[in-house]
């Protein structure tokens, strides 16, 4: 995300006026931006055990291909804007 906004910064483009930005992950950086990056909230404590049971199934020597869909609440902070009107 700060390679992000690093590079926007670099293009002088801003956020949301020229870009909208959203992150799929939560940080405490994001309540210091302005504006705010829009998230998605969710318990981290649920990917921390997929990717634990990931890891011992890796260490068995057996194949773990299953998806699990986590809860999430979208944050739209301020980093997402309206889409431009075309110019004719």
């Amino acid at each position: 995300m700060l390679a992000v906004l690093y590079f926007l910064n670099q293009r002088a483009l801003r956020l949301p006026q020229d870009v909208s930005l959203v992150c799929f992950g939560q940080d405490s950086m994001f309540e210091w931006c302005d504006p705010p990056i829009a998230h998605f909230r969710y318990d981290l404590a649920l990917p921390r055990r997929r990717i634990v049971k990931w890891i011992e199934a890796v260490k068995r020597g057996t194949s773990d291909y299953s998806r699990r869909i986590f809860p999430a609440e979208f944050d739209p902070g301020g980093s997402t804007g309206p889409v431009p009107k075309r110019q004719s």
